[in-house]
This record gives C-alpha cells, structure tokens and sequence, in this order.
C-alpha cells in the first residue's frame, strides 16, 4: 500500500528561534529486502543580529582631461584608502575602476571615470564615523550588512546540536505512528544556508534607513543591521523496523 505523507510541525516558540520539522511529500518505500524506508527533513533557523557593514564609497567625474581626470579620481581614493588604514578596526581594499569615453555634439572626446573603495568593519561605531570622516572625499554609494565567520559558525554549532535532537524526536514518533517499534538511520544529510555568501543586500528605502544624516546632528550617521536568518537542515532517510 503507497502511502504520502506531507505534514510541518512547530516545535517550540522561541524569540527569533525558529524550530519546524517536516516530512517530504514523499511515500514510505519499500526497500529491495522488504525493509520500510521514511524520508523527511528536519530544520532550525534562527534569526542573528547582522555582525559586519560592508560600506561602498564611489566617485565620477567627467571632463574632456583625462589625464586631469585620472589624477583627480586617483587622489580621492587614495585619500579614502589613507584614512581607512589608519584604523584597524577597518578593512579597506579598492573597488571597481572603470572609465570611458563619448563623443560631444562638437565632436570632442568627453571621458567618464568611476572609481569605488570598498570599507568593511564589525565596528559599527567606527564605520560611522568614517562615512562622516570622507564625505567630502567621496560618495557614500551602498551599505551591505552581513555576519561573520566567527558568528556564522557559532550559529550554525548551535543550531546543529538542536536540529540533531529534533531529529531524534521526530524520528522516534514517525516510527511508532506507523506502528513500527524502532528505526535505523540509512542516510542523513546537513545543509546549511550561508549568511557569508548571502548578504543583506539593502534597497534605497532601507539604506536610508539603516544609515540616516543627522543635519542637526553634524552629519552623524546611525548604522542598524536588523537580522539575518540562519538555518541548517537534516534531510534523511530512515529504515523501520
């Protein structure tokens, strides 16, 4: 008899913890040695605070100099890269670089260039400080948030440890709930979504947000991150007995 199963469970209700199991839309199979097989996945995810700021600052210019142009652009990068080195606090590396050309109705040769300085820190405080520090250097252009190496795997060891148990539970009661006493584990895989990979992307609207100029402040900046979820999934396959 083929039988499907498709059900999701919440396990518990935690602040920004999110426990759920499901079974896959998938029949229970009988094995080429008559055993009885159950597929299904467990999952946790948790949402984190956003540890690290990826801030992009960029600069264009546009002239009929290029040489003029290139030493312009030149010297507010380097100037941006200066400053950012003199805090350790902050990861400072040169971006995109592009520049082109375009004729004029006159015919004459107009160059465009665009140069980025990307600035990454899990100082909040201090990346704030140094949007203030080079405005008048280059133009803030984008703030990415994300999490950490070190947070991410924190995280996920966590997380491991109770998809494991609820694993372990939701196993047991499959088996019992089609009147199986026990069950052995045939094959079981971890995923893990990756917060490093997948940052936070900010549009316009949440961009300035997350960093908001203060006129009465001085041109002070307010970093938020907000949250980024972070889950790992058990997908296994068990034998009943």
């Amino acid at each position: 008899m083929r039988q499907t199963i498709a059900k999701k469970i919440v396990m518990g209700a935690i602040p920004f913890l999110l426990w759920q199991s499901s079974l896959m839309a998938q029949p229970l199979v009988e094995s080429a040695d008559s055993r009885t097989e159950l597929n299904f996945i467990t999952t946790i995810s948790e949402e984190v605070d956003a540890d690290t700021v990826k801030l992009t600052f960029s600069k264009k210019l546009t002239g009929k100099n290029q040489k003029s142009l290139t030493e312009e652009l030149n010297k507010s990068i380097n100037a941006v890269i200066e400053k950012g080195k003199q805090n350790p606090a902050l990861t400072v590396r040169t971006g995109d670089y592009n520049f082109w050309s375009r004729s004029d109705k006159d015919k004459s040769i107009i160059w465009e260039m665009r140069g980025e300085v990307d600035v990454i820190s899990r100082d909040f405080e201090k990346a704030r400080e140094f949007i203030v520090s080079t405005k008048d250097d280059m133009t803030l252009d984008g703030i990415h948030f994300s999490l950490s190496k070190e947070a991410q795997k924190s995280t996920e060891d966590a997380l491991l440890t109770k998809v494991a148990e609820a694993f372990k539970v939701k196993a047991d009661a499959s088996a019992k709930a089609f009147g199986f006493q026990n069950y052995t584990i045939k094959s079981i895989r971890l995923d893990t979504n990756s917060a490093q990979n997948r940052p936070l992307l900010m549009s316009a609207p949440k961009m300035m947000r997350a960093a908001s100029f203060d006129a009465e402040a001085g041109d002070a900046v307010r970093l938020s991150g907000g949250k980024i979820d972070v889950t790992v999934s058990a997908d296994a396959s068990i034998v009943l007995y």
